[in-house]
């Protein structure tokens, strides 16, 4: 039985920096590990299955087929999103995953940060992105 770990982790936690080293090791991964990191659509995350899960079961499982190729020999499917810890948060949705890869051991992963640093990691992003106006005023993170 293969398992999938879903990897996500809520805005400012690294996970972007995962992804992209994810990414950048696919190829070592898979060989060394047995650990399958798929190419959806060409992103080094995977926004867009999580978006088409969202609309239904066979979406997502369209787009993986469509995009991912499996091997037998792979142990682990890894795939990555900010947006799933939005939908951890809601048992439909995380049995919508679940019945995606029906018959898989299915995993959640998340990362989360102590929101003192959280400030400092948002108040960062904000001067990088040349952003003017009050910390509080449209930001995403608070």
């Amino acid at each position: 039985m293969q398992k999938i770990v879903f990897h996500g982790g809520i805005h400012k936690t690294g996970t972007s920096f995962i992804q992209v080293a994810l990414s950048e090791s696919r190829r070592e991964l898979r060989e060394k590990f047995g650990i399958h990191y798929p190419r959806l659509l060409d992103e080094t995350h995977h926004h867009q299955f999580v978006s088409r899960v969202r609309e239904s079961v066979d979406s997502g499982k369209d787009l993986l087929s469509k995009s991912a190729n499996q091997s037998k020999d792979d142990k682990v499917r890894l795939l990555s999103s900010e947006e799933l810890a939005n939908d951890a948060q809601s048992q439909e949705m995380v049995d919508r995953y679940r019945r995606v890869f029906a018959g898989a051991t299915v995993e959640f992963v998340f990362f989360l940060r102590p929101q003192y640093e959280l400030i400092e990691s948002v108040y960062s992003q904000i001067v990088k992105d040349f952003y003017c106006g009050p910390i509080s005023a449209g930001i995403p993170y608070l």
